[in-house]
C-alpha cells in the first residue's frame, strides 16, 4: 500500500512545445538534489514551506533551470512577511544559480512562458 499524498510528489512535465517543467512537491534533502542532477527543466515550480532557501537554492543550481516559481507559500500568509520571505529566497536561488530567474508571483497575474525553439 501506498502512503502519502500526489501533492509530495515530484513530476517532470514536457509540453508540447517542448517546455519542460519540473513540479517540485515535498522536502529538497541532499539526495533529492542528487536525483535531479542533470534534468535541466525550463521552469521549476517550487514548493516552499520546509525547505530552506540554501537547499532550494543548491536543487536550482544542479538542475540549471531557466525559471523558478514559488508556490504553497499561502500556508504562511500572516505568519510571515512574505516580501522578506521571496527576496530571501530569490537570493538563495541567483547566488546559487545567476542564470535563473526567480520569479515572485503576484496573486491573480497571469504569466505566459514560451521556448522559442530555432529550425537551422
Amino acid at each position: 500500500m501506498k502512503e502519502g499524498f500526489y501533492e509530495f510528489s515530484n513530476f517532470l512535465i514536457e509540453t508540447a512545445d517542448n517546455t519542460s517543467i519540473l513540479l517540485w512537491g515535498e522536502g529538497v534533502t541532499d539526495d533529492q538534489i542528487e536525483k535531479v542532477r542533470g534534468l535541466h527543466p525550463d521552469i521549476i515550480l517550487m514548493q516552499v514551506p520546509s525547505n530552506p532557501p540554501e537547499q532550494i537554492g543548491k536543487l536550482v543550481s544542479v538542475c540549471g533551470a531557466s525559471y523558478v516559481i514559488p508556490h504553497h507559500h499561502d500556508t504562511y500568509y500572516g505568519k510571515k512577511d512574505m516580501d522578506a520571505m521571496m527576496k530571501e529566497l530569490g537570493e538563495a536561488v541567483t547566488s546559487h544559480s545567476p542564470g535563473t530567474v526567480f520569479v515572485d508571483p503576484v496573486p491573480g497575474k497571469w504569466y505566459s512562458f514560451s521556448k522559442i525553439l530555432k529550425v537551422e
